[in-house]
């Protein structure tokens, strides 16, 4: 099994928005491969106060088409701490990333990406 990260250009946080503290944080981790070769991803915010519905995906790099999501994950009225997500990863050798979501806005931020070989 080949796990390497690799360089790449990770968003910015978002910015508070309105009913949103402005010691609120977000993340999106690379993606790891468990003890028993699924994909993990992690994302979530730290230093929040308002509820939102959050959801984290790890998706798979498909160039000139949209990226596939592997796993995900929703957690409602979340305000706090992190999402886990597990999922499958595809036979061969692909690229993954975590992206953590504040649902029904275009508020989103991705993670580095991962290249997994199985």
């Amino acid at each position: 099994m080949l796990v390497t990260a690799l360089a790449a250009a990770t968003l910015s946080a978002p910015a508070a928005s309105a009913g949103q503290s402005a010691g609120c944080n977000w993340f999106a981790k690379v993606p790891t491969v468990s003890s028993t070769g699924r994909i993990v991803g992690v994302g979530g915010r730290t230093g929040c106060t308002n509820k939102i519905n959050l959801s984290v995906e790890v998706r798979r790099v498909i160039d000139n088409w949209p990226d596939q999501t592997v796993a995900s994950g929703t957690s409602w009225s979340f305000v706090t701490g992190s999402v886990t997500v597990y999922g499958d990863r595809q036979a061969g050798c692909h690229d993954y990333f975590t992206e953590t979501i504040w649902e029904g806005t275009s508020t989103k931020i991705q993670s580095a990406v991962m290249r997994s070989c199985r």
